[in-house]
């Protein structure tokens, strides 16, 4: 190296210069510490999320298998073979009995 070459610095500047980089690589060191707690963080937030979709999904099948057995009862109610009737036959009723003149 010639004279040409070297430069004079002040080791004051060079203590500056020393403490800037040695903060820099303190703070990089931090943000990969950061960054690699994210990934972490990221793929535990994946899986919860799998795992959440699988259940609702699972859910949302139960819901609808629910509903039809819901609807299959109501259905046949709807439109049964015989309709239902609540009164009574008229030969049945006892105030035709009282009625009807004796012999």
């Amino acid at each position: 190296m010639s004279d040409s070459d070297t430069i004079r610095v002040p080791k004051a500047r060079l203590r500056e210069v020393k403490a800037e980089i040695d903060g820099l690589q303190a703070e990089r060191t931090a943000l990969v510490a950061e960054r690699d707690q994210l990934k972490q963080d990221l793929a535990a937030l994946r899986t919860e999320h799998d795992n959440l979709r699988a259940h609702l999904k699972g859910s949302i099948r139960e819901i609808a298998k629910l509903k039809e057995q819901a609807a299959e009862p109501t259905e046949a109610a709807a439109a049964p073979d015989e309709p239902e009737d609540d009164t009574v036959p008229a030969e049945e009723t006892p105030e035709e009995d009282a009625t009807e003149p004796e012999a």
